[in-house]
């Protein structure tokens, strides 16, 4: 990829560059089974279960429709980091007790160190871009799930 010279002498990056026309609908289906993850294992003890019932179901029909598979699928990490940013944003104020006024009511609660929710967040973000990221500029095609046999376009679904 290089810089293209107009006939007056001036470089133009622009033209260069390829045009990307990604479909959305990927990114979107797989960061928001990612999110369904993220969010069932944190509610486990309440309202995991048919959350986690959701994102199975999110998971399966993401890898049986072709338009939702390739490399838009590393992207499931990425959503699953949204439940940890949440756990993260609640428990800003602490480590320790936090209390709050509301009028004349005072509530104390305890919480937790935001750090460690937030660097468990930083990971799954960084890995589910890199990874995509990564499967992008090998040239994975649409509807691969895994690397292509050695010498051919074709991935081992098909």
């Amino acid at each position: 990829m290089g810089a293209v010279m107009t006939r007056e002498g001036e470089v133009r990056l622009a033209d260069a560059l390829p045009t990307l026309r990604a479909d959305p609908v990927p990114y979107a289906w797989w960061t928001l089974a990612g999110a369904a993850f993220g969010f069932a294992v944190a509610g486990i003890l309440t309202i995991g279960p048919p959350i986690l019932l959701l994102a199975l179901a999110m998971v399966v029909c993401g890898a049986r429709v072709r338009r939702l598979r390739g490399a838009e699928s590393y992207l499931i990490l990425v959503g699953i980091s949204a439940a940890p940013w949440f756990l993260a944003w609640l428990n800003r104020d602490g480590p320790g007790t936090v209390c709050r006024v509301a009028g004349t009511t005072t509530a104390c609660v305890q919480e937790w160190s935001p750090w460690p929710f937030a660097a468990i967040a930083v990971a799954f973000m960084a890995g589910g871009v890199f990874l995509a990221a990564r499967a992008h500029s090998r040239g994975q095609p649409p509807g691969q799930i895994g690397p292509a046999y050695p010498g051919t376009d074709e991935g081992r679904d098909g």
